[in-house]
């Protein structure tokens, strides 16, 4: 026999559990439980029959507060078989990952700033744009990415504060990503 499982599970994401039975010469009960935060979910509890298997077991789990740690058990039973397996995986919360672009690193006054925000995951947050003296200039809301992206662009005003810009995007109330530009005579 084979099991097959990650040692990271992310949460909000769809894992599987896979295993593989050979050469079997009876009918076994195939069970797959995973223990997670003081709760047990049974996975699939089916009979075989057939001599050799090879089944993969979807399940997702919810996020949590922390990083865990989670118990799967397998168990086959027949007549004359019996083993167990149970392993402890690491469970963690699933972070997208979020890239900023401008169109150019440099910006003259008066001219629009152009970017582009790519996430790999749908979830969302606000969005702020900061001038040199940490002023908000402009705020985008609940902005939904399309397919995990978006564009926007903003323009400068003719007399704005020269040096460097940052934008920021809000991944969750503790996570952010910044990317800088500047703005100069040249």
């Amino acid at each position: 026999y084979m099991v097959l499982v990650p040692f990271l599970i992310h949460t909000n994401s769809h894992e599987k559990i896979c295993v593989q039975l050979t050469h079997l010469n009876e009918s076994v009960t195939l069970s797959a439980t995973l223990e997670h935060l003081g709760e047990n979910r049974s996975l699939i509890d089916d009979v075989v029959s057939e001599k050799d298997i090879f089944a993969c077991i979807p399940f997702s789990l919810p996020k949590s507060n922390s990083t865990s740690v989670a118990f799967l058990t397998v168990t086959v039973t027949g007549d004359t078989l019996q083993f167990k397996s149970r392993k402890s995986v690491l469970v963690k919360n699933s972070e997208s990952l979020v890239f900023i672009q401008t169109d150019k690193p440099i910006y003259k006054p008066g001219q629009t700033v152009q970017f582009r925000i790519i996430s790999l995951d749908k979830d969302f947050y606000p969005l702020n744009e900061k001038d040199p003296q940490r002023n908000r200039v402009y705020q985008w809301q609940g902005v939904e990415l399309e397919t995990g992206f978006t564009q926007l662009s903003f323009p400068l005003t003719s007399d704005p504060i020269q040096g460097s810009y940052k934008i920021v995007v809000q991944k969750s109330f503790s996570s952010h990503v910044e990317h800088s530009f500047s703005v100069e005579e040249f």
